[in-house]
């Protein structure tokens, strides 16, 4: 019974979650004649709606830019790659090529399953560049929310032969030069009280042997060496805490990161992925310009 309100608790917050970022959505909706969106490429021939990916960039702009590959928040539980489409269009209008791509969600799916979809992902990636004029020489990786959680495990993946084989994925071949997390989860067992993650993923992955790297994600950073990572949160955003133990983690294994940590805001609140949310925020617009600058020094 105990399980049954779980997974209903976790079905409500989706539906919840989904309303709201629906009406933001359809509030939002921003011009995009100045980019070329590639809409629903599937890089899983399954034909599965989760996976797919939009590839943005800006309309008559150079061909050989850097790319960003981009993973959407939702708690694990809820969205897609529409989520993030205003928020990766800051990126594509300032000279990126940026990848936006959906994947499989909990609890029908597994944890170790959303990180194949995004190896998955890596690998369509890197076997199409020349069709989608990629650029595989200057690869970011971004995610928000649980899209930070699953960069992180994408990334280690790339960089780690027993990590992949754990997980039974294939090397994609792709270098991720540098990270961009925003208000990224990392401590999924403190995230119980919240709405239940661990539960599920005790259910889904108690046994498998990658379980120790969902219950303590930091033990990645035993694993492999990451790439610099430029990090952002808020003091309004419920899970800072997360943000703040990532950086004491770069800071322990002498990686190069940056952090922007945001006060209240004045005329709003600077909540949870608010550049996502809200791009055309002034704060949000600092953010992004921030985190390039950022990938410019890599």
């Amino acid at each position: 019974m105990k399980v049954i309100r779980k997974r209903l608790k976790a079905q409500f917050l989706k539906a919840f979650m989904t309303y709201v970022d629906t009406k933001r959505l359809k509030q939002q909706n921003y011009p995009m004649d100045d980019l070329v969106v590639i809409k629903d490429i599937p890089y899983v021939q399954d034909g599965h709606p989760l996976h797919r990916l939009d590839i943005l960039s800006l309309k008559d702009g150079l061909i050989n830019v850097p790319t960003i590959i981009n993973i959407h928040g939702g708690g694990l539980i809820y969205g897609d790659k529409e989520l993030n489409q205003n928020f990766n269009a800051e990126f594509a209008r300032r000279g990126f090529r940026v990848v936006s791509l959906s994947y499989r969600l909990l609890p029908t799916f597994t944890f170790d399953e959303q990180v194949k979809d995004i190896l998955d992902a890596l690998s369509f990636i890197h076997d199409h560049s020349q069709t989608y004029s990629l650029n595989l020489d200057e690869v970011f990786m971004t995610g928000d929310s649980a899209g930070g959680l699953l960069t992180l495990f994408a990334v280690a993946l790339t960089r780690s032969a027993r990590l992949r084989s754990l997980y039974n994925v294939e090397d994609p071949n792709i270098y991720i030069k540098g990270m961009g997390l925003i208000s990224s989860m990392l401590d999924i067992e403190e995230r119980n009280d919240i709405i239940d993650y661990a539960p599920i993923l005790v259910l889904q992955a108690k046994s498998h042997l990658a379980s120790d790297f969902i219950y303590e994600p930091a033990k990645l950073f035993g694993e492999v060496e990451f790439p610099p990572c430029w990090l952002s949160t808020s003091s309004e955003d419920f899970i800072r805490t997360d943000t703040l133990k990532l950086k004491q983690l770069f800071d322990q294994n002498k990686i190069k990161h940056a952090l922007l940590d945001w006060g209240k805001g004045d005329a709003y609140r600077l909540d949870h992925v608010f550049p996502v949310t809200y791009p055309k925020y002034q704060e949000s617009q600092k953010t992004i310009d921030a985190m390039i600058d950022f990938f410019k020094t890599l």
